[in-house]
């Protein structure tokens, strides 16, 4: 159960920083140029095994 809680606090924590970029970065002007897609993929990205750890 420990486990499962680790990788949801991991996931919490990247998709907050995410965000935090990426409101930053629309405030600031410097999104523009960074596709809807982008980061969708990065986000996707957060939730591999690589980030989360193995299942």
């Amino acid at each position: 159960m420990n486990c499962k809680l680790g990788e949801a606090q991991r996931l919490a924590m990247a998709l907050r920083a995410l965000l935090v970029g990426l409101s930053q970065g629309v405030v600031f002007g410097l999104a523009d140029t960074a596709s809807a897609e982008y980061f969708a993929a990065a986000a996707r990205a957060l939730v591999t095994p690589d980030v989360l750890g193995a299942p």
